[in-house]
């Protein structure tokens, strides 16, 4: 079996130690060809010497820090122009994945050529240092709560799970983007794309002057959007790989 190169790009400002979750959860997957691009916009808390001091040594990490301070969307540019991969997955540094969240949703793109991007539905989770008493997603009244990592993660909800595993018409994505029918993402940090379907918008034209390069909210969606305008269909993995 071939394991095409993917690119896991993630983007940091500040964070400090939160970056080491996004980072370590990246290079815990449990596939074999990856490339991990780390582009620091220029965080005034020493974000980038830390990771520069844990991470030098390893060779499938790319780390670099931008001469002037980009803004959100600069910065994901950045990182996605260093990116060679046949797959592209954006990891915001306060997310995280499942070990075998790249291995299984390459594996359908692999298979589906007709698509463009694969996601998977999402597990919310907050910091906390306390056990907090949360409901599970079975709607029981069985208390449930695990660890990831440093990070206790709450099974407070289950979001962007639009159905069961498989690939769906591109129609159903804007219908729930447009329509508002369907609860679907709009950070791309829960899915793959393939890399010829990326394009990074930079700003938005609205009328009370919102950067949305600044913040990256709007960009963020844009990403989906234009990763569909050639392909006809999205694959849907019926697992919450992806944390936010």
């Amino acid at each position: 079996m071939d394991f095409p190169l993917v690119s896991i790009i993630i983007p940091i400002y500040k964070r400090r130690e939160m970056n080491f979750e996004s980072i370590d959860c990246a290079l815990k997957q449990d596939y074999p060809n990856l490339e991990i691009i780390i582009g620091d916009d220029c965080s005034p808390d020493g974000s980038y010497d830390l990771i520069l001091e844990k991470y030098k040594n390893i060779k499938h990490v790319i780390l670099f820090q931008n001469n002037v301070n980009l803004g959100a969307v600069g910065n994901w540019k950045q990182c996605f122009g260093k990116a060679h991969g046949k797959y592209i997955k954006f990891l915001w540094s306060d997310d995280l994945m499942e070990s075998s969240y790249i291995r299984k949703t390459v594996a359908i793109l692999e298979k589906h050529p007709e698509i463009s991007f694969v996601m998977s539905s999402v597990k919310t989770f907050t910091e906390s240092s306390e056990p907090e008493i949360v409901i599970n997603l079975s709607n029981s009244t069985k208390k449930d709560c695990y660890k990831l990592g440093r990070l206790q993660l709450h099974r407070k909800r289950q979001v962007y799970r639009i159905g069961s595993h498989t690939i769906y018409p591109k129609k159903i994505f804007l219908d729930g983007i447009y329509k508002k029918n369907r609860f679907m993402p709009v950070s791309p940090a829960c899915a793959v794309f393939r890399k010829e379907a990326v394009k990074i918008i930079d700003n938005i034209p609205n009328k009370v002057g919102f950067e949305h390069r600044i913040t990256g909210a709007g960009p963020d969606l844009m990403i989906f959007l234009e990763a569909l305008k050639d392909y006809s269909y999205f694959g849907f993995l019926d697992e919450p790989l992806s944390y936010f």
